[in-house]
């Protein structure tokens, strides 16, 4: 069974010596409890709820709400007033608790990774980089890294907009044909903002990376 409750005593009160059995008729042999439900998860206490006081024979076994004996009215009222829930029926909330707040503190530090990881990009930005970012709008789309000079950067824009995946309007007849200058100023704040959505390397900057790769070579030769 998934999901499930059970009722389980949290307080054993006192033997009542002048009240008798209202089914066996035994004298002294009735005792007042507490009881609760406890509803489980896989077996894992999770809530207890429906707190009440209740009547045991020590005889035949029977159990009864206080009710069957009204004169006992002030006790049971009292001994369920002195009665707290058991913690460890709050077990199974407490292991969600715990579960959500890991994954919320894995999702914030991932975040957080990620921006970081976003700044130290934008200090290295180089020629042929594509920065795909969200608009104000909360659309998404692209910028083409033209060029770098110091805390300069050039970029051609993206005219398109999508609400879907970025690449979709990836292609190179959607990029604006005059540049405009980025201020890394600006982009590192994008990207406090959480609004650069990833920085990724086109075939363009490769071919330009092997190229320089091969003139440092030629240098040395």
């Amino acid at each position: 069974m998934v999901y499930g409750y059970y009722y389980k005593t949290i307080n054993k009160g006192p033997i009542l010596l002048d009240d008798t059995c209202p089914s066996c008729g035994s004298k002294g042999t009735l005792r007042m409890d507490v009881i609760c439900k406890v509803s489980h998860w896989m077996y894992i206490p999770c809530w207890p709820s429906d707190k009440q006081p209740i009547l045991e024979c020590s005889v035949c076994q029977g159990k009864y709400k206080t009710s069957a004996l009204p004169h006992l009215h002030p006790k049971d009222h009292e001994l369920l007033k002195r009665t707290s829930y058991r913690f460890y029926h709050f077990a199974g909330l407490i292991l969600l608790l715990l579960f959500a707040g890991f994954f919320t503190y894995l999702v914030i530090s991932g975040e957080k990774e990620k921006i970081e990881k976003i700044h130290k990009e934008i200090e290295t930005l180089d020629e042929g980089l594509v920065i795909n970012y969200k608009l104000p709008d909360k659309q998404k789309t692209s910028m083409y890294v033209d060029s770098v000079r110091g805390d300069s950067v050039w970029v051609r824009e993206n005219k398109m907009a999508t609400t879907g995946q970025v690449m979709r309007i990836n292609t190179s007849e959607n990029y604006s044909d005059e540049p405009t200058l980025y201020l890394k100023e600006e982009l590192h704040k994008l990207a406090n903002e959480e609004r650069i959505i990833n920085i990724y390397i086109t075939a363009a900057y490769v071919r330009k990376q092997v190229e320089q790769e091969n003139e440092n070579e030629n240098i040395q030769d």
